[in-house]
């Protein structure tokens, strides 16, 4: 109510929950190297807690009743206003937070004791990573406080769920702690933005409704219940792989439910947009796929690609027509440009793979998955600077 649905006021207020996670470790360790024992610790959740109440207590919160009963009157009798139990993208980004706060408390909780179970990294390293998780955390609600107030809020989330879902498929590929570490640390920068963000994002459709902000909020809760206890469950009675499956359905899930909400709050979907979007999620499968040995995401990534490989082509020709207009020799040139490519690839990738390696052929592939995110984004900038012009 006091921050007016700013985001950048919500992620300045939950950067100090990230805050107090990122002290509370040194304190333990504190505690545990002088000798001080369990007591020293609840003592101080206790005087923590009685601060708080007495803080609460004291401050002045100016909570404008009469004016927000007015406005929910107003708003009521509004005939045109649908009710937020009445809308779709409430449920829809309330289950985004479902599916987000069930991935991060895995990622900060149960994966970090997977790691430590498998003796990839020691307790000391454990501990001493969720602390650099939480400073990543509070490093990314402070810049998306900053950049919030300039970039489309429903875009910011988007962003955050696409870096998300890259950072999770390079901490399920590998088991080099160096590169673990990246990913935890990645997690937790993009994870930063997604939920203040988001319960910013909803105000415009839940208006103020005490019961609409409780549901919304229970809702995403429950994610966080229930996500780990399915994986825990999983994990134990089939294996790690169809625990990782459940959260890399989070991951991608959180991805498919933004990008359809951009789709729906835009009546027309900038067709470079939407190229570059294919092509960033072409570039995440594509890791995906070279990353792993398992069949069953394997399976999931070459799905994924021919999903996504699809609106690439005849999206990019339509596009181009605007430049072509019409002309025969244009077109022709142009196809044949795109054709050159699916003819000289496989000479050059066959023959690497025979005198050099395989390895020497993915990094071509690698290039070209790259190339396209470069080239589809620099389409989008140069496309918005002429409509500048």
């Amino acid at each position: 109510d006091n921050s007016n649905g700013r985001p950048a006021a919500l992620n300045l207020l939950h950067m100090t929950f990230a805050a107090g996670a990122f002290i509370a470790p040194f304190i333990t360790s504190l505690y545990t190297t002088f000798g001080l024992g369990w007591r020293s610790a609840a003592y101080t959740i206790i005087i923590g807690s009685t601060l708080s109440v007495i803080l609460y207590v004291w401050m002045r919160i100016d909570y404008n009743w009469p004016l927000e009963s007015k406005k929910a009157k107003e708003n009521a009798s509004d005939s045109n206003v649908k009710p937020f139990y009445k809308n779709s993208i409430f449920y829809i980004m309330g289950f985004l937070l479902f599916l987000y706060l069930g991935l991060e408390n895995c990622v900060n909780g149960w994966f970090v004791t997977y790691f430590k179970s498998m003796d990839i990294m020691s307790s000391t390293y454990a501990t001493n990573l969720v602390s650099v998780t939480w400073i990543m955390v509070m490093l990314g609600r402070l810049l998306t406080a900053k950049i919030s107030s300039k970039v489309d809020k429903n875009k910011l989330i988007f962003g955050y769920c696409v870096a998300t879902t890259v950072f999770f498929i390079l901490l399920t590929a590998t088991h080099n702690l160096a590169v673990i570490t990246v990913a935890i640390a990645g997690l937790g920068f993009f994870f930063a933005g997604i939920y203040p963000t988001t319960v910013s994002s909803v105000g415009n459709i839940i208006k103020g409704s005490t019961t609409g902000m409780s549901l919304f909020l229970a809702i995403a809760a429950l994610g966080g219940i229930v996500t780990p206890q399915i994986v825990g469950f999983l994990a134990d009675r089939i294996g790690m792989t169809a625990a990782i499956l459940v959260l890399a359905f989070n991951a991608a899930i959180m991805v498919l439910l933004r990008s359809f909400l951009t789709a729906k709050r835009s009546s027309n979907v900038d067709k470079n947009k939407l190229i570059f979007g294919y092509c960033v999620a072409t570039t995440v499968f594509f890791i995906l796929l070279t990353a792993t040995h398992n069949l069953a995401v394997i399976t999931v990534a070459i799905a994924g690609l021919g999903f996504f490989f699809a609106g690439i082509y005849p999206t990019t020709v339509s596009s181009v027509g605007n430049i072509i207009k019409g002309s025969t020799t244009g077109m022709s040139l142009f196809l044949a440009i795109a054709a050159l490519g699916g003819i000289v690839t496989p000479q050059i990738v066959g023959f690497l793979a025979d005198r050099i390696g395989m390895t020497a052929a993915i990094l071509v592939l690698a290039f070209n998955a790259a190339g396209m995110l470069i080239m589809s984004g620099t389409n989008v900038l140069m496309r918005r600077k002429e409509t500048h012009i």
